[in-house]
C-alpha cells in the first residue's frame, strides 16, 4: 500500500465560521485542471484519504481539507446553525483557495456536506461522488 506523500501545499483559509485547513497535492502536468476536493467522513479529517490519495496525484491536483467543528486542524469560531451554514464555510474555502469549480468527493458525513454544499453552490461543482 502506498503512503500519502508529502503536502504540497497546507493552507490556513479564513471564514465566516473560522479558519478552514487544506492540504494540497499538484504535479507539474496536472495543475491547470478542476482539483479534486476531498470532505472527510466524521472524526477523520484528512488522515482518511490516506490510501486514496496516491490514486489521484498525477491526474489532476488534490486538495483535502478538515472540516470546521470536527477532528483536524481547522479551528472553528462561530458556531455553525444549519445547513446553509455548512454550505457557505465551504464555499468560503473554495474561494479563498482561488478556485472555480470542484470535483467534490465526500464519504459519510462529508458526503452529506457535499451533496448539501452541490444544492446550494451548484456552480462551484464540477461533479459530485459520494
Amino acid at each position: 500500500m502506498e503512503k500519502i506523500p508529502p503536502a504540497s501545499g497546507t493552507y490556513n483559509i479564513e471564514t465566516d465560521w473560522g479558519i478552514v485547513r487544506v492540504y494540497e497535492w499538484k504535479g507539474h502536468k496536472n495543475w491547470e485542471k478542476t482539483p479534486v476536493l476531498l470532505l472527510p467522513g466524521h472524526s477523520s479529517g484528512v488522515p482518511m484519504w490516506e490510501v486514496n490519495i496516491p490514486y489521484f496525484i498525477g491526474n489532476r491536483p488534490v486538495y483535502a481539507l478538515d472540516p470546521i467543528g470536527d477532528a483536524g486542524l481547522s479551528v472553528q469560531s462561530v458556531p455553525l446553525k444549519d445547513m446553509d451554514d455548512s454550505s457557505e464555510w465551504l464555499s468560503q474555502t473554495i474561494k479563498g483557495l482561488g478556485i472555480e469549480k470542484v470535483h467534490i468527493v465526500g464519504h459519510s458525513f462529508g458526503g452529506g456536506n457535499a451533496a448539501n454544499f452541490t444544492l446550494g453552490h451548484p456552480e462551484q461543482v464540477q461533479t459530485l461522488t459520494l
